[in-house]
């Protein structure tokens, strides 16, 4: 699921993230199939909370979060729900809640997907110890490889890696890999 959606283009929904997410399980995806996993979808590349507010959209933390609880209270024991947050873990969603305290609410365990980029093992260890101090689980990091960088991805890994929990694994998506 990916619950929220900005920069989402109608005529090119094969370029969205909930496009990409329903791939490899659907044939011929249409909008109802993206609506599905996405319900809200916003057109302006803004924070969610921004983007629905120039297109006269609602955007109300208690629905996102209740829309999320409805899914994995709807799943069995041995399902694993993933939702794929907005940007990043204070991404504001309205007023001061956040994709953070979505995690929180949900009683979620996190998988942090991170970039290669000048900035990126700050704001790495940030979130990882914003989310250890609410005793949130890092499950993993995936470490993507920008294509559009002269980052050396061994540098951004050693960093990272030498300056968190130990127990957090951390893998190297590398361009080729995808």
């Amino acid at each position: 699921y990916k619950p929220i959606l900005s920069g989402f283009n109608k005529f090119k929904i094969y370029e969205s993230d909930s496009y990409k997410l329903l791939e490899p399980l659907l044939k011929n995806i249409n909008i109802t199939d993206i609506k599905a996993i996405t319900p809200w979808l916003f057109k302006h590349p803004l924070a969610p909370s921004i983007a629905a507010s120039k297109e006269n959209k609602s955007l109300k933390y208690e629905e996102v979060l209740n829309w999320c609880l409805e899914k994995i209270n709807k799943s069995n024991q041995n399902t694993v729900n993933i939702f794929e947050g907005a940007g990043g873990i204070f991404v504001p969603i309205e007023g001061k809640k956040t994709i953070f305290d979505l995690i929180i609410d949900t009683k979620s365990d996190v998988i942090l997907i991170v970039g290669n980029y000048l900035g990126s093992v700050s704001h790495t260890i940030s979130a990882i110890k914003n989310l250890e101090n609410m005793k949130i689980k890092v499950v993993n990091i995936l470490l993507n490889e920008n294509q559009d960088t002269h980052i050396d991805i061994n540098d951004t890994f050693y960093l990272i890696n030498t300056n968190i929990n130990s127990n957090i694994k951390i893998r190297k998506i590398r361009k080729n890999d995808r």
